[in-house]
């Protein structure tokens, strides 16, 4: 089991052995994942961290990139796949705006 951060911080091991609840404490700098969505491949995860979405590649749990350019926390966020086997990624946040990066 993996812990992933927003930060982009992997730790290895259940962080929550021994509890009914979970609660961790957040660090400055961490935002809170509001939603996370897996690519059609399987692949690739994407979550949303405050104002931006990181990109993970699942294979080696390294994270890859990350989409800007809301300037309110990203709720929520679909990928899908176009014709030529790119990832699209459509985001909505609580700025009022929906974005195809």
């Amino acid at each position: 089991m993996y812990f992933i951060s927003s930060s982009g911080q992997v730790i290895s091991g259940d962080v929550c052995a021994g509890t009914t609840t979970c609660t961790i404490a957040s660090v400055q700098g961490k935002h809170q994942i509001n939603q996370i969505a897996l690519n059609p491949a399987s692949t690739v995860l994407y979550a949303t961290a405050g104002n931006s979405v990181r990109i993970w590649e699942l294979n080696r749990l390294q994270p890859i990139g990350k989409l800007t350019g809301h300037i309110g926390p990203v709720m929520c966020l679909t990928v899908n796949q176009t014709a030529s086997n790119h990832d699209l990624v459509v985001t909505s946040s609580k700025d009022h705006y929906v974005k195809v990066p």
